[in-house]
């Protein structure tokens, strides 16, 4: 039986993303072409309907609404698939505020695994939700940057955008 998930791509002034949703929650958004995600869905034997639902709906608007400036906290409904530790991480980035930044070892204090902070790290890299789910917040324990699964200019962008910036030592 191949499970319907509805695929829409939004144009967002970091560039597009591909965004997947069911009907009661969004599951990935993905700087991926089109097609490839398409082409991925199909080999796990998703039914991929290309339109909008409600939830890719509410995602497009909040994502505009952050864009603009008008919105500091996402509330379109979240499926997370990844192993318990990852969720936890997860949890806890998005409970970082707009405009702040922390580093690895204070997430990984934040679950209360102050030493794990490299496991928080891959964690972080496999955030399926970027932007909402806001990674982008977490530098290195320098306060440098660090890296950003879709570039380290889209991560600077979204800090500029929340006015964090200045909070990290870009090298």
């Amino acid at each position: 039986m191949r499970k319907l998930v509805y695929v829409s791509a939004i144009e967002t002034p970091v560039g597009r993303y591909v965004a997947i949703a069911s009907d009661n929650c969004l599951l990935m958004l993905s700087r991926k072409p089109l097609n490839f995600v398409l082409d991925q869905l199909r080999k796990r034997h998703y039914e991929a309907i290309t339109e909008d639902n409600l939830i890719l709906e509410q995602t497009r608007q909040q994502l505009s609404e952050y864009f603009t400036g008008s919105r500091r906290k996402f509330t379109v409904e979240l499926c997370l698939c990844g192993t318990i530790f990852q969720k936890k991480v997860w949890h806890a980035l998005m409970r970082i505020p707009y405009g702040e930044v922390v580093s690895y070892k204070q997430v990984a204090s934040m679950i209360g695994n102050p030493r794990g902070y490299r496991a928080v790290g891959n964690a972080v890299g496999a955030n399926p939700i970027p932007i909402i789910i806001p990674c982008h917040r977490v530098v290195k324990n320098d306060y440098t940057i660090g890296g950003y699964s879709d570039g380290v200019e889209v991560k600077k962008k979204l800090l500029e955008l929340e006015g964090a910036i200045e909070k990290v030592r870009l090298v």
